[in-house]
């Protein structure tokens, strides 16, 4: 990359460039916000919770190509990479794998599609799934697209990176479109790579325009807030109307409510990378959501396994006082576990990421 690429200008001194080894606490407390928002869909019913996921998709996106961007010129590109994230994801993933293998004999024959992160097209094969791992669909779509983005990257100039971008997103929500006019198979519209990596490809616009450094924070951060109120104000007229459904595949969630998700995620990221001062978005800083953030990953893979063996012992109908106080207890068991992880396996695995040095992330 050349070095211009790396310079951040005068004019702009306040805003972290993607190259810039500056650590951004408000990202950890986003982090620690959408695990929160997808906990609270799966054990609360929260409305609108699976938002959380593309705020990840968002995040990932983010920061994993303003990684790439900055090794790309590098000899040892690929083995730093795919060294480091294999040591990040697949301790605790294959910890839950390992228990449903030894536990759950019935599972052996499709355990494998899970360990390949083929989750989301084993719906497509058949319709046996494993319950209690059926949220590993957004780990597959994120691992199969950092299969093939590392390459891309590497070879395509900034600009043909940016437009490659673009089209991904149109595309994305034209497949989406397609699927829900011809009724098509479910898997295509809300699991595939085809249709849901609209906010890793948003993710990786913004580390592609922050290379060069990016405009004055107070005009993005306006423009971001204007985004959150549009998707936020789109989002609940679908609700109100009974579209934000993925269930039927309605072209208005094709073409509006996903890409309004993405959106309000999108803002939500923008506003905590450039460091919004308003109270709201302060709260992103909070000591209790950026520790949550730092163990935002255990959280999101332990908590529907417990969450699905909970319900199952502990019956109570949805929306009731005992449907609230079990999943409190569900959501506190799954903090702890996540917390056991972090300290026990994750980040003593993640220790040896020293051995494969890289870029420091944001």
């Amino acid at each position: 990359m050349q070095k211009s690429h790396r310079a951040v200008p005068s004019s702009v001194p306040i805003f972290p460039t993607v190259l810039s080894s500056t650590h951004v606490p408000a990202l950890d407390g986003l982090r620690g916000a959408a695990v929160l928002m997808v906990v609270a869909m799966h054990n609360f019913a929260m409305p609108m919770g699976w938002i959380g996921v593309d705020v990840f998709f968002v995040l990932s996106g983010f920061l994993i190509t303003r990684i790439l961007l900055q090794s790309r010129e590098s000899e040892r590109y690929f083995v730093p990479f795919y060294a480091r994230r294999a040591l990040r994801i697949l301790p605790a993933y294959f910890l839950i794998l390992l228990v449903t293998f030894v536990t759950h004999p019935t599972t052996h024959a499709k355990i494998w599609w899970y360990a390949a992160y083929l989750s989301n097209f084993n719906w497509v094969t058949s319709e046996y799934e494993i319950p209690w791992l059926y949220h590993t669909w957004s780990l597959s779509i994120e691992e199969q697209f950092y299969l093939i983005w590392p390459f891309v990257v590497r070879k395509f100039p900034r600009k043909v990176l940016l437009s490659l971008c673009g089209l991904l997103l149109i595309g994305s929500m034209g497949v989406r479109a397609g699927a829900s006019l011809t009724r098509g198979d479910e898997f295509l519209f809300t699991y595939s790579l085809f249709t849901r990596s609209d906010g890793i490809v948003a993710g990786a616009v913004f580390a592609l325009l922050c290379v060069g450094g990016a405009p004055p924070g107070w005009l993005t951060q306006r423009l971001a807030i204007s985004g959150l109120v549009v998707s936020a104000t789109l989002l609940c007229a679908l609700a109100l109307f009974g579209e934000l459904s993925f269930s039927g595949m309605g072209l208005p969630m094709a073409i509006v409510g996903v890409p309004s998700a993405v959106l309000f995620s999108s803002s939500l990221f923008w506003i905590a990378f450039t460091g919004h001062s308003a109270f709201p978005f302060l709260l992103l800083e909070h000591p209790i959501l950026r520790h949550i953030g730092r163990i935002s990953y255990g959280l999101y893979l332990y908590h529907v396994p417990i969450t699905a063996f909970g319900r199952k012992f502990f019956h109570s109908q949805p929306l009731t006082p005992t449907y609230f106080l079990i999943g409190i207890v569900l959501t506190v068991l799954a903090y702890l576990c996540a917390l056991v992880s972090w300290h026990c396996l994750e980040a003593p695995v993640n220790r040896l990421k020293s051995r494969f040095p890289a870029a420091p992330s944001v």
